[in-house]
C-alpha cells in the first residue's frame, strides 16, 4: 500500500525542475594607478544542465520484510532517472516508475530555494537543499515524510 505512494512521490519529485540563470561576469575598470586587491567573485551556480540521480533517501524506516523490494526499487531509480534543465525554462525528466521508464517534458522555474516544475497543467514544487557545480539535492515533503534525491552532473 505504501509502495505506490513512494513511487508517486518519487515520480513527482523527479518531475520537478528548476530554472537557473547563468552567471554573468561583471567588468570593472580601475583607472587608478593604485593596486587593489579584491577577493574573487563567487560564480553563480546554475541548475541548468543534465543531472543523473545518484542517491535517494525515502525519509522513512523501511520495514525488514520490505527492505529487499525498496533496495531494488532504489537501484532501478538510480540506474534510470535523470533531470535536464534548459536555459529557456524547459525540462525533461526521466523516471523509473516500477518497471517502466517514463520521460516527461515540461517547464520549470526557480524562486529562491523553491523549484517548481509544470507539465500538462500539473505543478509540483520541491526545495533545493543543495546546489553546487556538480551536485543538486532536492527535497519533497509528502504526507509528513521528507524524501531527498541527490543528483550529480
Amino acid at each position: 500500500m505504501k509502495k505506490p505512494m513512494y513511487i508517486l512521490a518519487m515520480a513527482s519529485a523527479l518531475i520537478l525542475a528548476s530554472c537557473g540563470e547563468g552567471a554573468e561576469g561583471e567588468e570593472s575598470n580601475n583607472a587608478s594607478s593604485e593596486e587593489t586587491v579584491s577577493e574573487p567573485e563567487e560564480e553563480e551556480v546554475s541548475i541548468v544542465g543534465d543531472w543523473k540521480l545518484s542517491d535517494i533517501d525515502f525519509g522513512m524506516d523501511i520495514p525488514k520484510e520490505q527492505e529487499a523490494a525498496f533496495a531494488e526499487m532504489k537501484k532501478t531509480m538510480i540506474d534510470n532517472s535523470s533531470q535536464s534543465f534548459k536555459a529557456d525554462g524547459k525540462s525533461t525528466t526521466v523516471s523509473a516508475i516500477g518497471k517502466d521508464i517514463v520521460t516527461v517534458k515540461g517547464t520549470y522555474t526557480v524562486d529562491g530555494d523553491q523549484l517548481t516544475i509544470e507539465n500538462d497543467g500539473v505543478s509540483s514544487t520541491m526545495k533545493i537543499k543543495t546546489l553546487t557545480a556538480d551536485q543538486l539535492t532536492l527535497e519533497v515533503v509528502e504526507r509528513g515524510t521528507t524524501m531527498s534525491m541527490t543528483y550529480k552532473r
